[in-house]
């Protein structure tokens, strides 16, 4: 665990550097700009994400008469955002899901203090552990203004199985060992929507720091029928179909590949994935997690 703070330490001192000089960190944008938006009939999903810092992604389902918001950001500014964006669809929000419990998917989420929270067991359980530490390093590399007063622990239990919110089924499934340690992948088969959490990105880089690749390349490989004709809503970037899964999949044989090479270290794997992999965004992700693919 002493690691994996280490990891999320490293990786706020990185974005520092990067938004040292960024006018926009600061600002709190149109969100509008940042949000694209999928039909399935009377289903929306509205999809947030703020190009600075790591392309996060939070999804807002709206149902016939409420909505349901997934994840939040990293800063409290971005996810008041999303709330803000919420709110100006004039529905009640039913139920905020957590899908894991990455600083850069919880720590902005005091801003839907006055709404249930959902997260895995095993996921409050490290919220509880990791989120003031996590916002303690976030207080000391960027200070009071963009971080949120506390990090709320979700009051609910997210259960795997099937549960209905305004009619329409949510299925939860829990994946350990990708991205993250374990996460919840939520699917709404009448939308024929599979929400990947990290499980799954789209032209971001993927974050290797919990040095899973192995076993993320077998969950993909795993789940591959599963999300043919479907449409992917991913933890970092927008929607797509079932070839960003395809991509996903060559990303981590690619990088299995690089990161196996003998004397291979975090500098050199970083190059080599950002040419094998050049229009990809959010190169800095690797910086985050590249170092605990080859300690010692």
């Amino acid at each position: 665990m002493k690691k994996f703070i280490f990891s999320v330490a490293l990786m706020l001192a990185f974005v520092l550097q990067v938004n040292a000089q960024n006018s926009y960190f600061n600002k709190v944008a149109d969100a509008n700009t940042n949000v694209k938006i999928v039909k399935f009939g009377p289903i929306k999903i509205h999809t947030y994400v703020n190009p600075q810092l790591v392309q996060v992604s939070s999804h807002i389902v709206e149902l016939k008469d409420s909505l349901v918001i997934i994840d939040a950001q990293l800063t409290y500014t971005f996810t008041k955002e999303v709330l803000a964006y919420a709110k100006s669809l004039n529905k009640p929000v039913a139920k905020v899901i957590f899908t894991h419990a990455h600083p850069d998917h919880i720590l902005g989420n005091y801003a839907y203090k006055d709404y249930p929270m959902f997260a895995l067991a095993e996921n409050i359980d490290l919220i509880k552990s990791n989120g003031e530490s996590f916002r303690q390093v976030f207080l000391k590399n960027f200070g009071e203004k963009d971080a949120a007063p506390e990090v709320v622990i979700p009051q609910h239990e997210l259960k795997e199985g099937t549960m209905k919110i305004n009619g329409v089924k949510f299925v939860i499934k829990k994946y350990k060992d990708h991205e993250s340690d374990i996460a919840a992948i939520i699917e709404i088969p009448a939308a024929n929507a599979f929400f990947a959490g990290d499980l799954i990105y789209n032209q971001v880089h993927l974050f290797p720091g919990n040095n899973h690749l192995a076993a993320w390349q077998k969950t993909l490989d795993g789940i591959k029928k599963m999300v043919k004709n479907k449409t992917i809503f991913p933890g970092h970037g927008y929607a797509g179909k079932s070839n960003v899964l395809d991509e996903n999949r060559a990303y981590l044989k690619k990088a299995i590949e690089i990161a196996s090479q003998p004397n291979m270290d975090a500098i050199t794997y970083k190059a080599e994935m950002v040419k094998a992999f050049p229009n990809y965004g959010a190169a800095i992700l690797i910086d985050f997690g590249a170092t605990e693919l080859f300690k010692k």
